[in-house]
């Protein structure tokens, strides 16, 4: 039986592996993670009330614990090109939902193409109003929604370039 050597200038070619990009495909560097409730009321919720599209939905799969098996615990939204992600509360991490904070730390600010319309729909689907759509010296024309999770959400038109 004979062995062949192998020639020192042959290289071994493995298969490459495919790099992994450090930011996942289709996310923004900052995307808002907005801490909810119910994952599927909100998600249903932004869909009818803001007109977000409906995205990735991951389900607790613990068929041991009857209270979440199936329960929705995140899920991806976007409206236009922006995308948003809520998840479930979790106490014990100080992941809480403003209702639960007596008060609010953020508020998201959206541009909509006619901001008075938006407003009659989301308030036609359950969102509260805060602030009509009003002309801000900053030039742009505002409202001011909040959700079923008390989160303050301001969607604007622009309606004057002063640059």
């Amino acid at each position: 039986m004979s062995i062949k050597k192998q020639n020192p200038k042959t290289k071994i070619i493995s298969p490459k592996k495919k790099k992994l990009n450090w930011l996942p495909k289709g996310c923004s560097i900052i995307t808002p993670y907005l801490v909810v409730e119910d994952v599927e009321k909100s998600y249903k919720f932004y869909k009818k009330a803001f007109g977000f599209e409906g995205g990735l939905m991951l389900r607790y799969n613990d068929k041991t614990n009857k209270e979440f098996h199936k329960k929705a615990y995140h899920a991806e939204l976007t409206y236009m090109n922006s995308t948003i992600s809520i998840g479930v509360l979790v106490p014990e991490k100080n992941f809480l939902p403003p209702n639960k904070l007596n008060g609010n730390a953020v508020n998201i600010y959206v541009y909509a193409p006619n901001v008075d319309e938006f407003f009659k729909k989301a308030k036609k689907n359950g969102a509260v109003s805060l602030v009509e759509p009003t002309d801000e010296f900053w030039v742009d024309r505002v409202c001011v929604l909040q959700d079923i999770d008390v989160h303050q959400w301001l969607f604007a038109t622009h309606i004057k370039d002063i640059i």
